[in-house]
């Protein structure tokens, strides 16, 4: 059986940074990058949400809809004013809907 796992990476001043390892998440994937360098990370394993890579660390994009009743499923681009485009759950009817997440 073939046990792999995948892990989002970014060079950075000549080192790979690990995008996944701060969550202890089992697997990650890169979504998109924007031109100031901020990745989206989708992470996979135990309550592992969605991610923004910047400034150096992981910052949590479920915080941007907890206590409405949605949960962020997937992320899928950001722009350069570093809008996401993600995916939620309505975690009572199990709706889906597209939401745009804006800097804070």
């Amino acid at each position: 059986a073939c046990d792999s796992r995948e892990r989002a990476f970014l060079w950075r001043d000549g080192r790979m940074i690990d995008l996944g390892k701060e969550r202890d998440a089992h697997q990650s994937s890169a979504v998109a990058i924007n031109n100031h360098g901020h990745v989206l990370v989708q992470l996979f394993g135990p309550a592992a949400p969605p991610q923004l890579w910047a400034g150096g660390r992981l910052n949590d994009l479920g915080a941007a809809v907890a206590g409405t009743g949605w949960k962020l499923v997937s992320v899928y681009d950001l722009n350069d004013a570093g809008q996401v485009l993600a995916l939620a759950r309505n975690e009572s009817s199990g709706a889906f809907l597209p939401v745009r997440l804006d800097p804070a």
